[in-house]
């Protein structure tokens, strides 16, 4: 081999080593790129947070999904949708004849450990008259706390099953509903059967019902009491 073969073998080599030299920095750099904002300084560690929720409303005894008021199957007012969780419907007993919020299945002069007794927080025993306008509120479909018939219900952990004639406002020993009992024996649900619909964004009374399913729990749907 000449001494020009040798001086550019030599320069080959040199060119392939440096070119390997720069693929592998450059592998090495992206491998090692930071995982968090750099500008953050200190790496802290996961953290899980948890929270327990014990405000009033954790008492409540309805909890309804979104739905239409039952004047919007009635008259074509085509009011908006009920969305907060309460369930509005009309009362003459109580706090005097008006609309109220119903938060509560059970009288407080029974239940007198409900967190809330006042007109803004209304109870269903104290006023039958509003199932009657709107029958909804003791459907699961509805009312999403409600007796589920299609649910097996177990006791707490560690508690024992729950007495039917008897049962407590709250099984937890101390509690302020541990000794206040009911008999469910007279206890109503209703089952819904989605028979009905309407054309439009809301009902407007009897003027756009329509027959057939649509996935939604009308006020004309048709429903089993039990």
């Amino acid at each position: 081999m000449t001494l020009r073969q040798q001086i550019r073998f030599f320069f080959s080599w040199l060119a392939s080593v440096l070119a390997m030299a720069i693929a592998t920095s450059s592998s090495a750099d992206e491998l090692s790129l930071a995982s968090s904002p750099l500008f953050l300084g200190t790496q802290v560690e996961p953290n899980v947070f948890f929270m327990l929720d014990d405000s009033g409303s954790m008492d409540w005894e309805i909890l309804t999904s979104d739905y239409q008021i039952f004047y919007n199957y009635w008259l074509p007012f085509g009011f908006n949708e009920i969305t907060n969780g309460y369930f509005f419907s009309f009362t003459s007993t109580v706090c005097g004849q008006s609309f109220r919020n119903f938060a509560y299945l059970y009288s407080t002069n029974v239940n007198t450990d409900n967190v809330y007794n006042f007109c803004g927080f209304a109870q269903l025993e104290a006023s039958p008259e509003a199932i009657v306008y709107d029958w909804r509120v003791r459907s699961t479909d509805l009312n999403i706390m409600y007796y589920d018939p299609s649910a097996t219900y177990a006791p707490w952990s560690g508690f024992p099953n729950a007495n039917f004639n008897a049962a407590r406002s709250n099984p937890q020993v101390g509690s302020a509903g541990y000794q206040l009992f009911r008999n469910l024996a007279d206890f109503e649900y209703d089952v819904w059967i989605d028979d009905h619909g309407h054309t439009g964004a809301t009902a407007q009374g009897n003027d756009n019902v329509t027959d057939g399913a649509n996935g939604r729990i009308d006020l004309w749907d048709s429903h089993t009491t039990y």
